[in-house]
């Protein structure tokens, strides 16, 4: 991690490529370590440590268009290992997404008339619809968390990261999936948002007339 002085560094850099008002538009930014090592070139290989464990390191900033050819490659090492592989006859390597905002007008008219789900916009920011969100919700692979959704569907990708869109995200979740509120997380095991009522005003607890 760069210090305080370092950080004003690179943001008075940043300036003198690009126009102010596009750092003004920035929502959130990220930085991170690269997973540097000794050799120059990805690391692809079977350990010569440990006989059939393959090795995938090294992979710096052309990883994601590697991708394909990388997980190629491993399978090819993994067959020279010995291990038995059987192409899947029905793989799935495409998937269909409603993406409501790139429509157009005529054919939001169309799919809102078919499912009215898609004429209620929940993210604002994104203009991402309940429609897109249970659409999601409903794939073979279930996106059961907040920031899964967020991640499927844009949904609090916004300015307002969330803010507005957020709470109605929650119960749509929690709806699709018929599990209780409490359930439902931000993102990973433990990352609750409920854990109780804060206020109840029932006539139970309080022996008498609710105030």
């Amino acid at each position: 991690m760069g210090s305080v002085p370092q950080c004003r560094d690179f943001k008075s850099m940043g300036r003198r490529a690009r126009r102010q008002k596009l750092t003004q538009r920035s929502i959130r930014n990220f930085s991170g370590v690269r997973c540097y090592t000794q050799q120059e070139d990805f690391i692809i290989e079977e350990s010569k440590q440990a006989p059939s464990f393959i090795n995938l390191a090294g992979i710096r900033s052309p990883g994601l268009s590697a991708a394909p050819a990388i997980a190629e490659k491993a399978v090819e090492l993994l067959r020279g290992c010995g291990l038995e592989t059987v192409e899947k006859e029905h793989f799935i390597d495409t998937r269909k997404r409603t993406v409501f905002r790139h429509l157009s007008p005529k054919e939001k008219a169309a799919l809102i008339k078919e499912n009215p789900l898609y004429g209620r916009v929940i993210c604002r920011c994104e203009t991402v619809t309940e429609g897109e969100i249970v659409e999601a919700l409903h794939r073979p692979i279930v996106p059961t968390s907040i920031d899964a959704i967020k991640r499927r569907c844009n949904a609090g990708m916004g300015r307002c990261q969330g803010g507005f869109c957020g709470p109605r995200v929650h119960e749509i979740i929690a709806r699709e999936l018929g599990l209780p509120k409490e359930q439902v997380l931000m993102d990973e095991e433990g990352s609750w948002l409920l854990c109780g009522e804060t206020k109840t005003g029932s006539k139970a607890e309080k022996g008498g007339d609710a105030q």
